[in-house]
């Protein structure tokens, strides 16, 4: 699950991620992760996952770890170890 998660964010954020553990992906350490692109990346997971995040889950995103998080939560899956 965590590699879909992966691939997505790579793709809408068009940087790789391959060796950083998820809480070192964080919106101040990733160039070009702004508030629209926040966006595109939240739109893109809804639409991968077929899921909708709430308000309060869009803002707190802000590391690849709590997206990884958010979204496992949401699909009843568990992120492998």
């Amino acid at each position: 699950m965590t590699d879909r998660i992966d691939a997505v964010f790579e793709s809408v954020m068009n940087t790789r991620i391959a060796g950083r553990h998820p809480e070192q992906v964080r919106a101040e350490t990733v160039a070009g992760w702004d508030s629209l692109r926040h966006m595109e990346l939240l739109l893109a997971l809804e639409k991968a996952f077929q899921i909708r995040f709430s308000v309060t889950e869009m803002i707190g995103m802000r590391s690849l770890a709590e997206i990884h998080h958010v979204v496992t939560t949401k699909t009843g899956t568990q992120p492998a170890r």
